[in-house]
This record gives C-alpha cells, sequence and structure tokens, in this order.
C-alpha cells in the first residue's frame, strides 16, 4: 500500500511541523490498512492508539510554538484543535466500544482525514508565514 502524502500546497515550510503531518497521514494509512486486512482487535487498536498519540504531540507542539511568538490568532487555532481532538476522542471511543465497521471507518476518514486538510489549509498555512516572520532563522523554542 502507498501512504499519501501532503500536497506540496499544503506545506507549511516548517520541517518538523510538515514532517509530523505526514506521520499522522501515515497512521491513518496505517489503521485503515489493518481494518481492510482483517487485523486483530488488539492491531487495530494498537495503530488507533499511535494514531491519537502523533495528532496529541502535533497540537501540543503548534500551541507551544503560538504561544511562544504571541501568534494572534491562537485562540481560534487552539479551538480548531479541541475540536479534532473531541473528533479523534469520539470516534476512538466508538470503535474501542463496538468494534471497527465500515461505516465508522468512513467517518473516520471523512471527519478525521478529510478535516485535517482542511485544518491544514485553513489554520496551519496562515500561521506559518507569521511564525516565519518571527521567527526567520527556524523553528526553535
Amino acid at each position: 500500500m502507498s501512504s499519501r502524502k501532503v500536497p506540496e500546497n499544503l506545506l507549511t515550510g516548517f520541517l518538523l511541523i510538515d514532517r509530523q503531518h505526514e506521520d499522522i497521514y501515515r497512521r491513518f494509512d496505517e489503521l485503515e490498512a489493518r481494518c481492510q486486512a482483517g487485523s486483530s482487535k488488539e492491531q487495530v487498536f494498537e495503530a488507533l492508539r499511535f494514531l491519537e498519540e502523533q495528532t496529541t504531540i502535533h497540537f501540543d507542539f503548534e500551541e507551544t510554538a503560538m504561544k511562544a511568538f504571541d501568534y494572534p490568532n491562537v485562540i481560534e487555532h487552539m479551538a480548531a484543535h479541541l475540536v479534532m481532538r473531541e473528533t479523534v476522542k469520539r470516534l476512538s471511543g466508538e470503535i474501542r466500544k463496538n468494534g471497527l465497521s465500515q461505516d465508522l471507518l468512513a467517518q473516520v476518514r471523512s471527519l478525521l482525514y478529510d478535516a485535517l486538510f482542511r485544518h491544514i489549509a485553513e489554520h496551519d498555512l496562515r500561521m506559518a508565514p507569521y511564525l516565519k516572520e518571527k521567527n526567520p532563522d527556524g523553528w526553535t523554542l
């Protein structure tokens, strides 16, 4: 299975954030592949846990950076993170409780995978130029 990549027009220019975005998509691919391959419940939960962890690490990093450089839209951006965190939590709970049906897998795709593309386009690409201006030598906190 080939791993989907974040399109070039959604790259922020910050290597660490772009790598984190790629890793999140790779985690989606792993979860989907395990589900489609009929992997054990434990293997599916492991892939889900990795996805949850990577999303948390990424959001925490971005929020720390936005606060460190006094990003003016930090509240709006963090609110978008909160919605995605709650969505991941809700879907994870449903998967743990009921298993991963095709319907639930479709929700994971549309609510999380597609939502992350929108989030990058609507929030991260707006944030990146500001942070580059404040920290032209690179991402150091």
